[in-house]
Formats: C-alpha cells, sequence, structure tokens
C-alpha cells in the first residue's frame, strides 16, 4: 500500500509571512529558518496514512469545517519550545476556545488517541540544532496580529533535501457569518 505523509493546516496570510521572516532576520534569530512557503499552523498531524483512507479523512475535515464558524487567532511572542527531537523557535499564538474545539473534534474524528493531547497553536520560525541551543525566552511580540481562520488545508510532506517539501491536497473553507 502507498503512503503519504499528511497533516491538517490553518494557512497563514503572505502579509504575516513577510512579518516573520522579518521579525527573524532583523532578531537575529537562532536556527534553521522555516521556508516562507512552509510556514502555517498546524492543526493535527496525521502521519504516514494509506492513500486509500484519504478520501475518508477528506470527508471528515469537509463536515467539520462546515460546521466551524470563521474565528481569529492571536499572536502572542515568539518563545523557544523544546519539541521531541531538538529546539524550535515559535511563533506563540494565544489559544482561543474555538481553535480548541476544532482541535478536539478533528481529533476525536481522526485520531481519538490523541484526544487529550495538549493544544498549543504555535507557528514554527527555526529549527535548532543540539549543539546550538540558546537558553531563555526572545522578548519579542508580534504587535496586534489577529489571524483569520477561514479555512483549513491538508498538505502533504515530502521528507528529504534541504527542506521538507509541502504539497496542498485540498482546501476546506470554514462557515461563514450570514
Amino acid at each position: 500500500m502507498k503512503k503519504k505523509r499528511i497533516f491538517i493546516v490553518i494557512p497563514i496570510s503572505d502579509d504575516l509571512k513577510g512579518t516573520l521572516v522579518e521579525h527573524f532576520e532583523h532578531h537575529d534569530l537562532p536556527g534553521k529558518p522555516t521556508p516562507r512557503e512552509n510556514l502555517h499552523i498546524t492543526v493535527h498531524f496525521l502521519g504516514e496514512t494509506e492513500e486509500e483512507y484519504i478520501t475518508g479523512i477528506k470527508k471528515q475535515i469537509t463536515q467539520i469545517a462546515t460546521d466551524t464558524p470563521v474565528f481569529s487567532l492571536e499572536a502572542s511572542d515568539i518563545i523557544l519550545q523544546k519539541g521531541r527531537v531538538n529546539r524550535m523557535v515559535w511563533l506563540k499564538l494565544i489559544p482561543s476556545d474555538p481553535f480548541t474545539q476544532l482541535v478536539k473534534r478533528i481529533r476525536s474524528s481522526l485520531d481519538p488517541e490523541t484526544i487529550e493531547a495538549g493544544i498549543a497553536p504555535h507557528i514554527t520560525l527555526s529549527r535548532l540544532k543540539k549543539a546550538h541551543i540558546p537558553t531563555g525566552k526572545f522578548p519579542i511580540t508580534i504587535e496586534e496580529h489577529l489571524i483569520k481562520v477561514d479555512r483549513l488545508e491538508l498538505w502533504e510532506s515530502k521528507i528529504g533535501g534541504k527542506n521538507p517539501l509541502y504539497k496542498e491536497l485540498q482546501k476546506f473553507h470554514l462557515k461563514q457569518d450570514n
């Protein structure tokens, strides 16, 4: 069976991508920067998934998206976050109830074992090798930046080369206010 490495994301605007790249460069943040085109908010990582299941996954995401009203997330600050393998520099987002409920619905529908896992909305700005680990918190905020969440996307990740390659598989629009 052929598999794809897939995950559900909230895409971010080109304006915010530009702001994040400028902050990274201006503040000389450590680590290997995430390529501009790869910047996103991860909603849920499904991992290696057999292709025959992807159509069903798309149907479930469609149902969840059409029942979820458009909402916003607010940028907080830039932090150093310890990951499973290495450390990362994140733009931390303030968790909102709509985001938390969206993640729980997706986990409940697609990956029930993860329903109780922590929920920490963020955008990964860079990854650090173990040999280059700074300490503390970066005193950097992204002022007055609301991220309008009006759609989800299902992305495929191909590992290899200098950076992972992400490919959009499908868009899922959230419920618009009438």
